[in-house]
């Protein structure tokens, strides 16, 4: 028997309205640094869910050596510490074997001996290398402490007519669910303007130790995206009681299942970034233009995974940040490229990034890059300090998308602020504390370049008070952040 709502049918005017923000706009990019923790009954940053700190505290086998050189951390290694120090029970077991109160041991260097001895010896798959440990005179709170994440996965919606969505993850070698609620979980991550809690288009899902909730080592995956209106009153439902075939199951126009990725979550200080684009050809809206071809063929949605690549160990020079920069806009080659310009500078897309004294000027962040492009290295540009008094040099410094015209000349189709771009991707905070809370961003160009979509800019160049989210963007997302802020400044 066919299962049906009652009521009839929901039709796509019943999604969530339009989301604003300030005189500017925006759209927050749904960055869920507790949504790995909420998922798992426990912290991001340390604390453990009842029955995990009870393993912890039942000890493990011992470690088949010590670590030569490091006779501070013998009284752990004693204590068969070694074995269950994982991300989870990392502040338990900082307690008891160092007797450091809870929360201190993310960035002390007993911490960090310990981490290098568990790779070595108990086969836990920390990291070979790690921060760097305080300067002589330093304490340990000192901002070239980074906190040790393991892997960071951004999941960036970058489709041009799907729905909100939430993700559920189904193992391809057991064919179950990752059983958890699906992510974004944590209640904190609504989208904007909104009491919704989902990725909204043009935003992105960040998960941090996310080899909490995929699992250890080289994993397979295929990702269920969930349409977050339908996800009303089924808080307390996990994947497998949603995407299923029961009487209180999501019925089957309510989720899309995308093709198998991997994953190598063992990769320490790394991140890993999946791309959803394309179109879905049952949401309405999907021309060759926006969704990169034919829906039924090459612009149908898809899913790209790049593979992880490495944070930096080190903290970058004081002022400066290190930027990956990405092209994920689907329809931005097609309709920025078409007014012009075939050969040289003026025949393609570059991002720049600069003050704007001098427009058109400034550090090269992409430079013809197609679509689908993540960088293969990092840029790093100097941002302004931390003090209320440096906000005005957010509103001066910031990115220029540049594209050809017919005339041989170049158009400045986008021109965003350090300040504008932490709006659009972090709209609960400030950008004095967004672009210093980090040590490598993610900076992506996404959104609907088309003239059906709300653009940043009206034809004139000033603001739109329409902007939904939609049209071509920019997001910066914080890949690693450092470990006195990760706890209390949010994403």
């Amino acid at each position: 028997m066919q299962r049906t709502r009652s009521g009839g049918q929901r039709g796509d005017h019943d999604m969530p309205s339009p989301f604003w923000h300030r005189s500017w706009m925006a759209v927050s990019v749904s960055l869920c640094v507790g949504a790995v923790g909420a998922a798992i009954g426990t912290a991001s940053t340390g604390g453990c869910s009842a029955m995990e700190s009870e393993d912890a505290a039942a000890g493990g086998p011992s470690p088949s050596a010590s670590c030569p050189g490091s006779p501070s951390i013998e009284p752990c290694l004693a204590k068969n510490c070694c074995n269950q120090y994982t991300s989870c029970s990392r502040d338990t077991q900082c307690a008891a074997c160092f007797g450091k109160d809870a929360g201190e041991c993310s960035d002390n260097a007993l911490f960090q001996a310990l981490l290098s001895c568990e790779l070595q010896y108990c086969g836990q798959g920390f990291a070979d290398t790690g921060p760097t440990s305080p300067e002589a005179g330093e304490g340990p709170g000192d901002a070239s402490m980074l906190l040790r994440e393991e892997l960071t996965l951004a999941i960036v919606h970058a489709s041009a007519n799907l729905w909100p969505f939430r993700v559920c993850f189904k193992q391809v070698d057991t064919g179950e669910f990752v059983d958890i609620a699906p992510l974004p979980s944590d209640p904190a991550a609504v989208m904007p303007h909104s009491n919704t809690v989902g990725v909204a288009p043009g935003s992105a899902l960040l998960l941090r130790n996310a080899e909490n909730v995929l699992g250890q080592g080289a994993v397979r995956l295929v990702p269920y995206l969930l349409r977050v209106d339908r996800l009303a009153g089924k808080d307390d439902k996990t994947c497998s009681q949603l995407v299923c075939t029961d009487s209180w199951c999501l019925l089957p126009e309510d989720y899309v299942s995308l093709p198998e990725v991997s994953i190598n979550a063992t990769a320490m200080e790394a991140a890993a970034v999946l791309v959803v684009h394309g179109c879905l050809e049952s949401a309405g809206g999907a021309t060759p233009e926006r969704c990169g071809g034919d829906v039924k063929t090459e612009g149908k949605l898809a899913i790209r995974t790049f593979d992880p690549y490495p944070l930096g160990v080190d903290a970058p020079a004081q002022g400066y940040v290190r930027v990956r920069a990405a092209h994920f806009s689907e329809s931005a080659d097609s309709v920025l490229l078409g007014n012009g310009g075939d050969a040289g500078q003026s025949g393609k897309l570059r991002l720049l990034y600069g003050s704007f004294a001098n427009p058109g000027t400034g550090q090269t962040l992409l430079d013809g890059d197609p679509f689908l492009t993540l960088r293969a290295s990092d840029v790093p540009i100097a941002v302004p300090g931390v003090q209320d008094k440096d906000l005005i040099e957010y509103e001066k410094n910031g990115f220029t998308l540049l594209s050809p015209m017919e005339d041989g000349g170049v158009a400045h189709p986008l021109t965003l602020s350090l300040a504008v771009v932490q709006d659009l991707s972090d709209s609960t905070g400030l950008p004095h504390t967004f672009w210093n809370k980090g040590t490598d961003y993610l900076v992506a160009l996404v959104g609907d370049a088309t003239k059906g979509a709300a653009q940043l800019h009206d034809p004139d160049g000033g603001t739109n008070p329409y902007f939904d989210g939609v049209g071509l963007h920019l997001i910066a997302l914080p890949m690693r952040v450092l470990p006195q802020l990760d706890a209390s400044a949010g994403p």
